[in-house]
């Protein structure tokens, strides 16, 4: 088993001589200018989620003035939804 484990380290040594490793300094270079770029693109990213949150609020809210009043949904010409008419009227026939 060593003797195998010995052989492919002797190739992996091989395969390594010829490799050159950036300076420590480049490495430190590369890595804070790809830090920078992510930090521009997340808030250049988070600026357009805002901007288009702020776009669309006004059209999920209502027109100014109408938020809480229950608008057209769930009200009937002539009376309230569930009524047969006005209120404080009694159909037709009912005795009061």
């Amino acid at each position: 088993m060593s003797a195998r484990i010995r052989e492919a380290l002797v190739e992996l040594g091989e395969d390594v001589v010829g490799l050159r490793l950036a300076p420590p300094e480049e490495v430190r270079a590369r890595g804070r200018a790809r830090s920078r770029r992510r930090a521009v693109v997340l808030g250049g990213a988070t600026a357009v989620v805002v901007a288009a949150s702020a776009a669309a609020l006004p059209g999920l809210v209502g027109p100014p003035g109408t938020a809480g009043r229950g608008g057209p949904v769930g009200s009937v010409a002539g009376g309230t939804a569930g009524h047969g008419g006005p209120t404080g009227t009694a159909p037709a026939g009912a005795s009061a």
